[in-house]
């Protein structure tokens, strides 16, 4: 059992354009091998594009650099200068995403496509890989849990979240799920993707195709898009999709080895640092530093909003402050209530949406707005 013909078929057809195709590069396993296929068919010298966060140990850039020299690919490495720059670019991407963003990923993302976009039109990307192979360590649990016990322990795990928190949390795509599995254990809804037998690995990848990548797509969409780029994502071709899910959990995780079926793939055609990359994510150590260093002023900038100040209970929000200042508290709670406090004033006082592009002369009429903004 194989998915390499067919993964290579997915990114050959995705390749097919009116213009050339470039690819988004980190150090790791998905995107690395998707550069390698797209190299091989392309025809023309692929562009890839990394986000470099120089100075800290999540930076893949060096990784990154070395593997598209190997495969002959005109290579851009995105930093950006985090005292002049960080917060001009967070409100452009704010005001693009529309919705509080969840994702402190968005960011560098937003960054990193501008750049990408005064090259190419059309980038591929490796979405999808982790959801459909169990690249997550999540996924590596006992088997004697029941899937529907996994899925609901690890997803209250991850949230990480108190009750009055959970009203606000609504509001962003990236949480809607947990509510659902605060109800009781038999209220847990199971997905309906098609999936191998009683298979609990499967039954969590399901979910999470349904639900966390769902949302991982709409970030990566937007982002991109606000630069007018497209963004491909080879891994949910439709035939690669409906043939990993098809597939039993050992040719997923294997000796505790997460997406065991790619890496054999890799490892006879990626380095070996590719090949045995752990997962480790699109690099944001810097915005976890400057979420850590703001925390006081996130926190009560959050607490006395008067869309939430209402809903916080005065125990909880001392709670709160004491697991900040222990750095107990997980750095994207403080990016949530940052940005939902910033995407407030930026649409409902600012009104962002109203104002013109640089250089572009429009003119609004009150009445011709929708009834909701007018109030």
């Amino acid at each position: 059992m194989s998915l390499k013909k067919p993964l290579e078929e997915a990114v050959a057809s995705q390749l097919v354009s009116d213009v050339p195709v470039g690819v988004f590069l980190s150090g790791g396993l998905d995107s690395g091998l998707i550069a390698h296929f797209a190299a091989a068919h392309a025809g023309y010298r692929v562009s890839s594009y990394s986000f470099s966060n120089a100075g800290y140990d999540d930076d893949e850039a060096a990784i990154a650099s070395r593997y598209a020299e190997r495969l002959g690919l005109k290579h851009q490495n995105v930093s950006i200068d985090l005292a002049r720059e960080f917060e001009p670019l967070y409100e452009r991407a704010v005001s693009a995403y529309e919705v509080p963003i969840a994702y402190p990923a968005a960011v560098p993302l937003f960054a990193l496509a501008e750049q990408a976009a005064r090259h190419n039109r059309v980038v591929l990307t490796g979405e999808g890989g982790d959801e459909l192979l169990g690249g997550y360590t999540k996924y590596q649990v006992p088997r004697r849990i029941t899937a529907r016990t996994k899925i609901a322990a690890f997803q209250l795990m991850n949230a990480k979240k108190r009750a009055w928190q959970r009203e606000w949390l609504d509001l962003c795509i990236f949480y809607q799920r947990y509510d659902r599995l605060l109800k009781p254990a038999g209220a847990v809804p199971y997905v309906d993707i098609p999936v191998h037998g009683a298979d609990w690995l499967n039954h969590m990848l399901a979910f999470d195709q349904r639900n966390y990548l769902v949302s991982m797509l709409h970030k990566t969409d937007t982002m991109t898009m606000a630069h007018a780029l497209e963004a491909r994502v080879p891994y949910l071709d439709n035939g690669l999709v409906e043939l990993s899910n098809a597939l039993p959990a050992r040719f997923k995780l294997r000796g505790g080895r997460t997406k065991w079926i790619l890496r054999k793939i890799a490892s006879k055609r990626l380095p070996e640092e590719y090949a045995k990359m752990p997962k480790r994510g699109f690099p944001v150590r810097f915005i976890e530093d400057l979420m850590w260093k703001n925390q006081e002023s996130i926190i009560d900038g959050f607490a006395s909003h008067p869309t939430v100040s209402e809903r916080v209970d005065a125990r909880e929000l001392g709670h709160l402050k004491s697991k900040a200042r222990a750095k107990s508290l997980d750095y994207v709670t403080l990016w949530i209530m940052k940005t939902y406090v910033d995407w407030y004033r930026m649409f409902f006082e600012e009104k962002v949406f109203l104002k013109p592009p640089t250089g572009a002369s429009i003119s609004v009429a009150a009445n011709e707005l929708p009834a909701l903004q007018r109030k």
